[in-house]
């Protein structure tokens, strides 16, 4: 009765090989140390969570020999790579020839020696074509010997001598800030003279359309109508008595 029940779990040995995908996690965990089996196997596309219980349960047993594996692995591609970048780049010295803890080599102290040496050879050549006085030539022959300096013209102030031009050196613009200070003000001046004039003829205009101006204007004709004809008939009165 025992052997017709059925066992909790599952087998150790699952006899199914995941060597692929056990390296693929362990690649992607050496790439981030801080990556879980669980989430390194997810990203591999697995889903089922039998698949991950079982990958991550065979992941723990062989981790260490997984990490050896990469680990020399990468290094043998360092030095093929280090191998290849010398036989390409002969230049580059081998490793037992480039410094130790930042310490410079025999060769490179020699390459060193050398450069410092031609750089000084240089630099007394350079002194020597210098021409140099003798210790016997007067100072007045020595002065003559060294190339004389650029003389400036100098300026002949006279009477009739035009000012602008000893203001100004050569090449120098002249100075046209009051010219636009002055051109400013005008203009100001201009558009503000402009502006009275059309608002005063605006209203102009607005007056006479006014309604009070045209009825003020009824009454004066009104008036001057009554008073011509309050002065008619004082005429006729007039003429009348005689």
């Amino acid at each position: 009765m025992s052997q017709t029940r059925a066992r909790r779990g599952r087998p150790k040995g699952s006899g199914i090989d995941d060597r692929q995908r056990l390296d693929a996690v362990a690649r992607l965990i050496a790439s981030n140390p801080a990556l879980k089996p669980t989430t390194a196997i997810r990203s591999l596309g697995v889903s089922d969570p039998s698949v991950i219980r079982r990958l991550r349960d065979k992941f723990n047993v062989v981790r260490g020999e997984l990490m050896e594996e990469l680990g020399s692995s990468t290094a043998g591609a360092i030095r093929r790579a280090a191998g290849a970048e010398r036989q390409t780049r002969p230049d580059v010295p081998p490793p037992s020839v480039r410094s130790i803890d930042g310490e410079p080599s025999r060769q490179q102290r020699a390459r060193s020696i050398a450069a410092n040496s031609a750089t000084a050879a240089q630099n007394s050549k350079s002194v020597r074509s210098e021409p140099v006085a003798p210790a016997g030539m007067p100072q007045q022959r020595a002065a003559q010997a060294q190339p004389a300096a650029p003389r400036q013209p100098s300026k002949h102030h006279g009477d009739g001598g035009d000012a602008d031009s000893e203001r100004l050196r050569a090449g120098q613009p002249p100075d046209t800030r009051s010219q636009d200070l002055c051109m400013s003000l005008m203009s100001a001046g201009f558009a503000m003279a402009n502006t009275m004039l059309s608002a005063q003829s605006a209203f102009t205009r607005e007056f006479v359309r006014s309604p009070y101006l045209s009825l003020m204007l009824r009454q004066q004709l009104a008036f001057s109508q009554w008073t011509m004809g309050l002065v008619t008939a004082s005429r006729i009165a007039s003429k009348t008595v005689r």
